[in-house]
């Protein structure tokens, strides 16, 4: 699953992504719920993201895509 974000983030990264395999289903179905709920609301979303490209899943590539390690909703 890959989130495009509008703004980008301070390192030049604006695609963010999480395994959707069957050992990463629970965090990236509650990662869906959560973004979905946010975009619903008009709620800003606050990702919190791998740093190093060594991590990332597949299809995320080093030059833009950061793995997701967390996410918060401003309410």
């Amino acid at each position: 699953m890959h989130v495009r974000c509008y703004n980008v983030a301070p390192d030049g990264v604006f695609y963010f992504a999480v395994p959707s395999d069957s050992t990463n289903a629970l965090m990236s179905n509650r990662y869906l719920t959560l973004l979905n709920t946010a975009f619903a609301l008009n709620q800003e979303v606050y990702i919190y993201y791998e740093t190093t490209t060594s991590v990332n899943p597949p299809g995320c590539l080093a030059a833009d895509c950061r793995k997701i390690y967390g996410l918060t909703m401003d309410k």
